[in-house]
């Protein structure tokens, strides 16, 4: 709640006035006026810094359009990073307080993309008597899909179409230090049970149980990425973890976001360990020497670093834990466990980093030892150019981290 609803209107019926009343009395007593407010204007800040690090795009957009009309074939991270930045930024546009149209095109649809749509559209109702996004030309089942969705709130909703859990995890912190209550555990072992049970219900095999590996590796990339958000994104008051199973495509999707830096700003510092920072000044000034950047190449020196980033061990805190840097690799290995289909996509900042079935991880001597590396080319070396389906610049720029894992259990 903010500043704004905490007036009381004119408008506001009695229940509302009293729920005001109630709130600010509350504030007052526990005297955390100050701090509820420095925590609303965080997100805030988060919004606007979205706005302000895309602000050639959100210029061109208009107040007026309260319709965004999909264009690719799937409105997915996946697939179309940019459209789903694009439609969230028309969506802040528009003037219009109240609706706002996603025009779907008989195009496919995707959860992450639509979770992530959704989260701003409660982030608007904070501010107005927002009524929700409508959607036009898409499926029952997904629709049946959308109307369950509450990225604003921690919950968990069953419908005819899917089983959802959602987890808006605080980040607790003092001035001085960072407080580990570890509630993603919680979200981690509800992720890890809806996993087991949708796999239960497509096979008919009631006695499944996911393998100690599998439940791990899911465990550990939430973790890890948990650990990251603590360590690097110092400004972040919460963030994004939820599952979905859709009992018609028979899929699930498992995603995790949250604000703060980006992949490749936290490797663009100086205080890294001296091996990790070597490893990313050989990489890059080869890349510079055989000419992967520069004007009119699609490859960047900070889609270079994303993917620097994710390989096993490369980590700013690799000299006080030698174990970090793991969860990922152990992830995408296990996933295909459960289906050689799987898909993992990676935003940051402005590179889409997709990983699918085509390239594998290898094993080779990389920071003092034997390690798995995700090259995304045919050679399998970080030192060649990847494969520009699979590290690209998407055109936008979201400041913080997505990772989304679409696991299909009908193939």
């Amino acid at each position: 709640m903010n500043r704004r609803e905490l007036i009381i209107r004119k408008g506001d019926s009695k229940s509302t006035r009293h729920s005001k009343k109630r709130f600010r009395k509350r504030l007052k007593r526990m005297g955390k006026t100050k701090h509820v407010f420095v925590l609303i204007s965080k997100s805030d800040s988060d919004i606007t810094t979205f706005c302000s690090t895309n602000k050639e795009i959100y210029d061109q957009l208009s107040s007026n359009d309260f319709t965004y009309k999909v264009s690719g074939k799937t409105f997915s991270l996946y697939d179309n990073t940019g459209d789903v930045i694009k439609a969230a930024l028309q969506l802040l546009k528009s003037k219009n307080s109240r609706i706002f149209t996603l025009d779907f095109a008989h195009s496919g649809v995707e959860f992450g993309a639509l979770y992530f749509i959704d989260s701003f559209g409660w982030y608007k109702s904070k501010k107005y008597n927002w009524a929700g996004a409508q959607f036009k030309n898409i499926t029952p089942g997904k629709a049946d899909i959308l109307l369950n969705l509450r990225s604003n709130v921690t919950n968990e909703t069953h419908c005819k179409s899917g089983h959802i859990i959602n987890r808006r995890i605080k980040i607790e912190r003092t001035k001085d230090k960072i407080l580990y209550s570890k509630e993603y555990e919680i979200g981690s072992k509800q992720v890890r049970e809806l996993i087991q049970n949708s796999i239960k219900e497509c096979t008919c095999s009631p006695d499944y149980k996911l393998s100690i590996e599998m439940n791990n590796a899911i465990h550990s990339v939430i973790s890890e990425q948990f650990d990251n958000i603590y360590q690097h994104a110092i400004t972040a008051t919460h963030a994004e973890l939820c599952s979905m199973f859709d009992k018609n495509t028979k899929t699930i999707s498992l995603l995790i976001f949250n604000y703060g830096p980006t992949y490749a700003q936290n490797l663009q510092k100086d205080d890294l360990p001296q091996y990790v920072k070597q490893f990313r000044d050989d990489v890059i000034n080869n890349h510079r020497k055989k000419n992967f950047f520069g004007l009119g190449h699609s490859f960047t020196e900070e889609n270079a670093l994303t993917l620097l980033a994710l390989q096993e061990g490369v980590s700013s805190k690799l000299d006080s834990d030698i174990t970090r840097g793991y969860g990922l690799s152990d992830f995408i290995e296990n996933c295909y466990s459960l289906s050689a289909n799987s898909r993992i996509v990676i935003v940051s900042g402005r590179t889409t980093i997709r990983i699918d079935k085509k390239y594998h991880m290898i094993h080779t001597n990389l920071l003092g030892r034997n390690r798995r590396i995700l090259a995304l080319n045919d050679s399998g070396d970080i030192y060649s150019k990847p494969d520009s389906n699979y590290v690209l610049d998407h055109g936008a720029f979201f400041p913080g981290v997505i990772i989304e894992t679409t696991i299909p259990l009908n193939i």
